[in-house]
């Protein structure tokens, strides 16, 4: 992994801070602010809270939320929540308590607490007070109401053709209504957008990641390289890299969609929790298969293995990628079958992708699979509110029982 360039501090200026002599509470806790805050840098005073003071909290200016433990000394605690407040009335506090102690929460909130928080600490539970705050602290989510759209590209199995479709979004960003894009390879094992796109870099998303707490604008223009247009995150170059992978991928994401109108990610697959967690947070959700009979079985399983995990059939988009009806089910079997509309067919045509893959340039627009890709940008753009085909309703085929 490699040391990333010196940083200047975040634009938005906000800070967290953290009050604990616990150092197992701040390490559950920091990692979880990273994700759900990923803008606002964490500082941790370690120190109970009756050797610090609420000026020494305050001092430098920016602090926006304080969580303080009330727990080893409620009495000392409260009463620093009642100093903060006195001399901050519009200061985030987030009462830290062990147990669900209905006296102490209530003494809390009357001391001027906000919110609170009880151990142990789940990402569910920091998301809930991260939303409830944003509205007493707007710039918690600055441009929330202008966030960029997330597209996941999820390959039914290996082999679909789904980076090529991910490379192509990127290159079609202007469709997607994206001035700035990105590309995130998250695949940490056999991501492959490097090798497509001739692209190099001393850095990949596993060193967005371990610097999550400290990412700012600088940091990731160093961790991403600028190619045809758009930006480009790549997967770490020694598959060794990312064994050691992170469960979730929010910090990129949220923050990916705060500084870029449309955020591409390619994943490894439905069925791993790094890949869910970005197909959580998508506004669509690209499965790609083709029309051959084991694909279409991985689509299957996909589909229902991610609705059953929390994301939306609603939000899935079916790619036949590769199409050719002489040699698998034509797309009405394949979306009947499936009991998902079709968003978009890209056509079988080998010569032109390996032509597009040698000389590092995007597939001619002009041809069938470059207009194929276009309409399936412009689709998901809005430009088409209607799915590419509607089912047939009559003869309906139950190929796959578990659908």
């Amino acid at each position: 992994m490699s040391k990333p360039p010196t940083h200047s501090p975040r634009s938005n200026g906000l800070r967290a801070v953290i009050v604990s002599s616990d150092r197992g509470l701040v390490a559950d806790l920091t990692p979880l602010l990273a994700q759900k805050l990923p803008l606002v840098p964490v500082t941790h005073i370690q120190a109970s809270p009756q050797r610090v003071t609420a000026a020494e909290i305050l001092n430098p200016p920016g602090t926006a939320i304080c969580f303080v433990d009330v727990t080893s000394d409620t009495e000392k605690a409260l009463g620093l929540v009642a100093d903060l407040t006195a001399i901050d009335p519009r200061l985030a506090i987030v009462a830290l308590l062990s147990s669900n102690d209905s006296d102490t929460i209530l003494h809390s909130l009357r001391q001027g607490a906000s919110e609170f928080m009880i151990w142990p600490y789940t990402p569910d539970q920091v998301q809930m007070i991260a939303e409830k705050l944003s509205k007493q602290i707007p710039e918690l989510y600055p441009g929330r109401d202008g966030l960029g759209k997330v597209y996941s590209i999820v390959p039914a199995k290996g082999g679909c053709g789904a980076t090529t479709i991910a490379c192509s979004l990127a290159g079609h960003h202007k469709r997607l209504g994206a001035k700035k894009a990105l590309l995130a390879d998250l695949d940490p094992l056999t991501g492959t957008v490097a090798f497509l796109l001739k692209l190099k870099s001393s850095y990949s998303f596993v060193d967005a990641l371990a610097h999550a707490t400290s990412l700012d604008a600088d940091l990731w223009r160093a961790m991403t390289c600028h190619h045809q247009g758009f930006d480009a995150l790549l997967s770490p170059e020694n598959p060794a890299d990312g064994m050691q992978e992170a469960q979730d991928a929010t910090v990129i994401i949220e923050y990916g969609r705060r500084i870029y109108d449309a955020v591409i990610a390619d994943t490894s697959g439905p069925f791993t929790d790094f890949s869910l967690s970005v197909s959580r947070l998508a506004d669509a959700v690209l499965v790609v298969t083709t029309n051959e009979l084991p694909a279409l079985e991985a689509a299957q399983r996909a589909i229902t293995y991610m609705e059953s995990r929390g994301v939306s059939r609603s939000r899935m988009r079916l790619v036949l990628n590769r199409y050719a009806r002489e040699m698998g089910l034509s797309d009405d079997a394949v979306q009947t079958a499936l009991k998902i509309d079709i968003s978009q067919v890209i056509p079988y045509d080998y010569d032109a992708v390996q032509r597009s893959l040698m000389d590092g340039k995007p597939l001619a627009t002009n041809s069938a699979i470059g207009k194929s890709l276009a309409a399936l940008a412009d689709g998901l753009c809005g430009a088409q509110d209607h799915p590419r085909h509607k089912p047939h309703l009559g003869g309906f085929l139950s190929l796959f029982s578990r659908t």
